[in-house]
């Protein structure tokens, strides 16, 4: 059996929003268009999850964009956004979590809140959303997870993380927490699934009803 969580720290996009598929997306053809050859499953699978993610598309992926291809694609994710929507089912699933419960991504602290109120799933984390802008290092490192432990006033090692990236696997772990890989959202294609599957997660959830069954609220 699982142990009840002291405290849940949910990642963001691909965990609450349904949103990894349509930034792997918009990223894909932006950098496609500055001369990057990149699949939408080559960024799923090696980009997602990751901090700084510009210098990770040069190291994973061999690709340079100027500062103005950059700006430009940066500039287009507002509207990509616009439509996104949490995840099916986990407004009840959050909403269930009656130990302290925050948010912590890679994204900027604007657009988490911008896109965290558009979906509706705000009231239930203000002011508890952190971003790894806030810490030295983001995610695989563990700053970003320790620090909205220490925000909750909570030891790391009663935190859960809930992720759907291999690195914010690697985060969790090396934060010394325990962590839930959630595959339930539709940017999850099967080599991402394989890969959560054995990443050494302590459980895996394929939905939001499976991953309220696992935390047990």
């Amino acid at each position: 059996m699982f142990p009840r969580p002291g405290a849940v720290i949910f990642d963001c996009d691909g965990v609450l929003l349904d949103s990894e598929r349509a930034m792997a997306e918009l990223w894909c053809e932006g950098l496609g268009a500055a001369g990057g050859a990149i699949t939408v499953e080559q960024w799923l699978t090696r980009i997602t999850g990751l901090s700084g993610f510009r210098q990770r598309v040069h190291d994973e992926l061999g690709v340079r964009v100027s500062d103005a291809q950059w700006a430009a694609i940066q500039a287009s994710e507002p509207a990509a956004l616009a439509a996104v929507t949490a995840v099916p089912g986990m407004h009840e699933a959050v909403a269930a979590v009656t130990v302290p419960r925050c948010v912590a991504s890679s994204s900027g602290l604007e657009r988490l809140h911008r896109t965290l109120s558009t979906a509706g799933l705000l009231p239930l984390f203000a002011p508890h959303v952190y971003s790894a802008a806030q810490v030295a290092r983001g995610k695989p490192a563990p700053d970003l997870f320790l620090h909205a432990a220490a925000s909750l006033g909570m030891e790391a090692d009663a935190c859960v993380v809930v992720e759907d990236s291999i690195h914010g696997v690697e985060a969790a772990h090396a934060a010394g927490m325990r962590v839930i890989a959630f595959a339930g959202g539709s940017h999850i294609v099967p080599a991402v699934r394989e890969r959560l599957a054995a990443s050494g997660a302590n459980a895996l959830a394929h939905d939001a009803a499976e991953l309220r069954g696992i935390l047990g609220f």
